[in-house]
C-alpha cells in the first residue's frame, strides 16, 4: 500500500498504469495520439485507460469537494518516506 500511494510499481503493468495516472494529470486530460498509442503499445487496453481516467477523474473531484467542504481528515496519515 505504501509503495502504491508513493507511485512504485514492481510488474511492468503496473509501471504503464502509474504512467498513465501521472500524464493525465500533469496534461490535464490532453494526451496526444502518440501517448495513447505508446500506453497501448504497452499492453493497456481501452478499457484500462478508461478505467485509469474515471479513477484520476473521481479522484480529483473528491479532493476537490473535500477542499471546499474542509472535510477533517480522520484516519491516521502514512508516512509516505516509507516507501522508499
Amino acid at each position: 500500500i505504501t509503495r502504491a500511494r508513493a507511485g512504485k510499481a514492481t510488474t511492468p503493468r503496473d509501471i504503464a498504469l502509474i504512467a498513465l495516472a501521472v500524464s493525465i494529470t500533469k496534461a490535464r486530460g490532453h494526451l496526444t495520439a502518440a501517448e495513447v498509442t505508446s500506453f497501448k503499445a504497452q499492453g493497456l487496453s481501452d478499457a484500462d485507460i478508461l478505467e485509469v481516467i474515471t479513477n484520476v477523474a473521481l479522484n480529483i473531484l473528491t479532493n476537490y469537494v473535500n477542499h471546499v467542504a474542509a472535510t477533517e481528515i480522520d484516519f491516521p496519515a502514512v508516512d509516505l518516506r516509507l516507501a522508499a
